[in-house]
């Protein structure tokens, strides 16, 4: 949670885009698509490497979800959960970069790499 809230950038979003009354679902599912896209991208990677069809990648979920916290993971997730079903990987390096999924979040903290950056290099 702290490289979220530490994040300038984030911080200026969820200022100028959201009610302060939503600001703690917002913070919650940043952190656990962060985490969720952090899985994602290092299943598709072992993916192609290994051959081997990944498992769902797993999100943390906080103790006291905010509202509608567990219905927008779900709607984010999905997409995932078909590409991984799907049986291809290229369907799961898509939704890796499909509009505002994955690809903008760094590869780890603190790297200025993004995940499109790292799946543009391999």
């Amino acid at each position: 949670m702290q490289e979220r809230l530490s994040d300038p950038a984030f911080l200026e979003a969820l200022e100028s885009t959201f009610a302060p009354a939503e600001w703690e679902r917002v913070v919650q599912e940043q952190v656990a698509v962060t985490v969720f896209c952090r899985a994602e991208f290092a299943e598709y990677q072992e993916w192609i490497t290994e051959g081997v069809r990944p498992e769902m990648p797993e999100y943390p979920a906080p103790d006291v979800p905010a509202d509608m916290f567990e219905e927008d993971m779900a709607a984010f997730t999905e997409p995932t959960r078909i590409a991984i079903d799907s049986g291809d990987p290229a369907q799961l390096k898509a939704d890796l970069l499909a509009g505002a999924a994955c690809g903008n979040y760094p590869v780890e903290i603190g790297s200025k790499e993004t995940i499109a950056d790292a799946l543009a290099e391999g």
